[in-house]
Protein backbone atom coordinates (compact mmCIF):
# COMPACT_ATOMS: atom_id res chain seq x y z
CA UNK A 1 0.00 0.00 0.00
CA UNK A 2 1.30 3.78 -1.20
CA UNK A 3 1.57 6.37 1.92
CA UNK A 4 -1.26 8.14 2.80
CA UNK A 5 -1.21 11.29 0.22
CA UNK A 6 -1.94 13.16 -3.33
CA UNK A 7 -0.86 10.47 -6.03
CA UNK A 8 -1.10 10.33 -9.65
CA UNK A 9 -1.95 7.03 -11.54
CA UNK A 10 -1.29 6.37 -15.73
CA UNK A 11 -1.42 3.28 -17.70
CA UNK A 12 0.62 2.78 -20.10
CA UNK A 13 0.18 0.17 -23.02
CA UNK A 14 3.31 -1.40 -24.92
CA UNK A 15 3.08 -3.48 -28.32
CA UNK A 16 3.72 -7.22 -27.01
CA UNK A 17 6.81 -8.44 -28.63
CA UNK A 18 8.10 -5.00 -29.23
CA UNK A 19 11.31 -3.57 -27.51
CA UNK A 20 10.41 -1.53 -24.26
CA UNK A 21 13.22 0.74 -25.21
CA UNK A 22 11.01 2.10 -27.87
CA UNK A 23 8.08 3.51 -25.41
CA UNK A 24 4.75 2.83 -25.12
CA UNK A 25 2.37 2.97 -27.90
CA UNK A 26 -0.56 4.48 -25.50
CA UNK A 27 -0.48 6.40 -22.37
CA UNK A 28 -3.98 6.52 -20.43
CA UNK A 29 -4.78 10.12 -18.86
CA UNK A 30 -3.89 10.88 -15.66
CA UNK A 31 -6.08 10.07 -12.74
CA UNK A 32 -5.77 11.22 -9.40
CA UNK A 33 -5.82 9.01 -6.63
CA UNK A 34 -6.05 10.23 -3.06
CA UNK A 35 -4.94 7.77 -0.10
CA UNK A 36 -6.35 8.60 3.24
CA UNK A 37 -5.16 7.42 6.80
CA UNK A 38 -8.31 5.78 8.10
CA UNK A 39 -9.39 8.01 11.30
CA UNK A 40 -9.59 6.38 14.39
CA UNK A 41 -13.06 5.22 14.43
CA UNK A 42 -12.01 3.42 11.12
CA UNK A 43 -8.95 1.41 12.15
CA UNK A 44 -10.96 -1.64 12.94
CA UNK A 45 -12.67 -1.47 10.01
CA UNK A 46 -9.47 -1.01 8.01
CA UNK A 47 -7.49 -3.79 9.46
CA UNK A 48 -10.48 -6.51 9.28
CA UNK A 49 -10.57 -5.47 5.26
CA UNK A 50 -6.59 -5.62 5.11
CA UNK A 51 -7.06 -9.40 6.70
CA UNK A 52 -9.72 -9.78 4.10
CA UNK A 53 -12.21 -10.43 7.21
CA UNK A 54 -15.31 -9.30 5.20
CA UNK A 55 -18.19 -10.05 8.00
CA UNK A 56 -15.70 -8.82 10.89
CA UNK A 57 -15.33 -5.56 8.85
CA UNK A 58 -18.88 -5.09 8.26
CA UNK A 59 -19.77 -6.06 11.67
CA UNK A 60 -17.22 -2.29 12.45
CA UNK A 61 -20.11 -0.23 10.67
CA UNK A 62 -23.11 -1.88 10.70
CA UNK A 63 -25.53 -1.47 12.23
CA UNK A 64 -23.78 0.85 14.75
CA UNK A 65 -21.94 3.22 11.49
CA UNK A 66 -24.17 2.95 8.62
CA UNK A 67 -22.43 6.88 7.72
CA UNK A 68 -18.85 5.01 7.50
CA UNK A 69 -17.92 5.84 4.02
CA UNK A 70 -16.98 1.79 4.03
CA UNK A 71 -20.80 0.74 4.31
CA UNK A 72 -21.33 0.68 0.45
CA UNK A 73 -18.78 -1.44 0.13
CA UNK A 74 -18.83 -3.82 2.76
CA UNK A 75 -22.64 -4.35 2.46
CA UNK A 76 -23.36 -6.72 0.42
CA UNK A 77 -21.62 -9.13 2.59
CA UNK A 78 -24.25 -8.78 5.10
CA UNK A 79 -25.25 -12.79 5.70
CA UNK A 80 -28.62 -13.83 5.82
CA UNK A 81 -30.82 -16.50 4.16
CA UNK A 82 -33.82 -13.90 3.50
CA UNK A 83 -33.66 -12.04 0.12
CA UNK A 84 -35.58 -8.97 1.92
CA UNK A 85 -33.57 -8.66 4.71
CA UNK A 86 -30.38 -8.38 2.37
CA UNK A 87 -31.98 -6.05 0.33
CA UNK A 88 -32.71 -3.93 3.15
CA UNK A 89 -29.19 -3.53 4.17
CA UNK A 90 -28.28 -2.70 0.11
CA UNK A 91 -31.08 -0.53 0.38
CA UNK A 92 -29.90 1.26 3.71
CA UNK A 93 -26.43 1.63 1.85
CA UNK A 94 -27.48 3.09 -1.12
CA UNK A 95 -29.78 5.57 0.85
CA UNK A 96 -27.13 6.64 2.61
CA UNK A 97 -24.45 6.82 0.15
CA UNK A 98 -26.17 7.81 -3.36
CA UNK A 99 -22.45 9.09 -4.89
CA UNK A 100 -20.62 5.92 -3.69
CA UNK A 101 -18.62 4.76 -6.56
CA UNK A 102 -20.17 1.00 -5.77
CA UNK A 103 -23.68 2.62 -6.22
CA UNK A 104 -24.74 0.55 -9.76
CA UNK A 105 -23.16 -2.36 -8.33
CA UNK A 106 -25.44 -2.04 -5.32
CA UNK A 107 -28.57 -1.51 -7.41
CA UNK A 108 -27.67 -4.78 -9.56
CA UNK A 109 -27.90 -6.35 -6.45
CA UNK A 110 -30.84 -4.74 -5.10
CA UNK A 111 -32.70 -5.80 -8.08
CA UNK A 112 -31.21 -9.42 -8.02
CA UNK A 113 -32.84 -10.08 -4.50
CA UNK A 114 -35.66 -8.31 -4.94
CA UNK A 115 -36.20 -10.38 -8.07
CA UNK A 116 -35.69 -13.30 -5.49
CA UNK A 117 -38.22 -12.02 -2.96
CA UNK A 118 -40.73 -11.61 -5.96
CA UNK A 119 -40.20 -15.34 -6.85
CA UNK A 120 -40.18 -16.74 -3.86
CA UNK A 121 -43.33 -14.81 -3.16
CA UNK A 122 -45.04 -16.65 -6.07
CA UNK A 123 -43.51 -19.95 -5.58
CA UNK A 124 -44.65 -20.45 -1.99
CA UNK A 125 -47.55 -18.54 -1.82
CA UNK A 126 -48.71 -17.84 -5.34
CA UNK A 127 -49.70 -14.35 -4.58
CA UNK A 128 -49.16 -12.65 -7.74
CA UNK A 129 -49.72 -8.96 -6.56
CA UNK A 130 -47.05 -9.30 -3.87
CA UNK A 131 -44.81 -11.16 -6.22
CA UNK A 132 -44.79 -8.30 -8.92
CA UNK A 133 -45.22 -5.51 -6.21
CA UNK A 134 -41.20 -7.05 -5.65
CA UNK A 135 -40.49 -7.50 -8.93
CA UNK A 136 -41.44 -3.57 -9.40
CA UNK A 137 -39.09 -2.94 -6.60
CA UNK A 138 -36.62 -4.52 -8.98
CA UNK A 139 -37.48 -2.80 -12.10
CA UNK A 140 -37.21 0.36 -10.58
CA UNK A 141 -33.82 -0.28 -9.83
CA UNK A 142 -32.85 -1.22 -13.00
CA UNK A 143 -34.45 1.27 -14.65
CA UNK A 144 -31.94 3.59 -12.75
CA UNK A 145 -28.98 1.63 -13.93
CA UNK A 146 -30.80 2.20 -17.84
CA UNK A 147 -30.26 5.88 -17.80
CA UNK A 148 -26.87 5.29 -16.50
CA UNK A 149 -24.20 7.29 -18.68
CA UNK A 150 -22.00 4.53 -18.60
CA UNK A 151 -22.89 2.39 -21.19
CA UNK A 152 -21.93 -1.05 -19.68
CA UNK A 153 -24.03 -0.22 -17.37
CA UNK A 154 -26.77 0.85 -18.86
CA UNK A 155 -26.77 -1.92 -21.23
CA UNK A 156 -26.57 -4.76 -18.87
CA UNK A 157 -29.81 -2.96 -16.62
CA UNK A 158 -31.75 -3.19 -20.59
CA UNK A 159 -30.85 -6.99 -20.63
CA UNK A 160 -32.15 -7.65 -17.16
CA UNK A 161 -35.24 -5.62 -17.68
CA UNK A 162 -36.07 -8.10 -20.32
CA UNK A 163 -35.52 -11.05 -18.07
CA UNK A 164 -37.38 -9.56 -15.51
CA UNK A 165 -40.90 -11.20 -14.86
CA UNK A 166 -44.06 -8.65 -15.02
CA UNK A 167 -47.74 -9.14 -13.86
CA UNK A 168 -48.66 -11.40 -17.09
CA UNK A 169 -45.83 -13.57 -16.22
CA UNK A 170 -47.08 -14.34 -13.05
CA UNK A 171 -51.00 -14.35 -14.25
CA UNK A 172 -49.82 -17.14 -16.68
CA UNK A 173 -48.03 -18.89 -14.07
CA UNK A 174 -50.86 -18.66 -11.93
CA UNK A 175 -53.04 -20.44 -15.07
CA UNK A 176 -50.29 -23.07 -15.73
CA UNK A 177 -50.13 -24.10 -11.76
CA UNK A 178 -54.74 -24.28 -11.79
CA UNK A 179 -54.89 -25.87 -14.62
CA UNK A 180 -52.75 -28.94 -13.53
CA UNK A 181 -54.52 -28.71 -10.24
CA UNK A 182 -57.39 -29.65 -11.72
CA UNK A 183 -56.61 -32.38 -13.85
CA UNK A 184 -54.86 -34.09 -10.65
CA UNK A 185 -58.12 -34.16 -8.65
Amino acid sequence: MKEPGAWGIEVLLFEHGRKREAGPIAISSRAALRIETPTETERATWEAIQRREWNVALQTVYPARRDSPYFPYLAIWFATENPLQKAHVLGEALARHPSSPVAPWLRFSLAYYYAAVSQSVFSADRDIEKAVEYADLARRELLRLKQSPDLWVSSKASERLQELPDREHYVERRKAFDKANMRRR
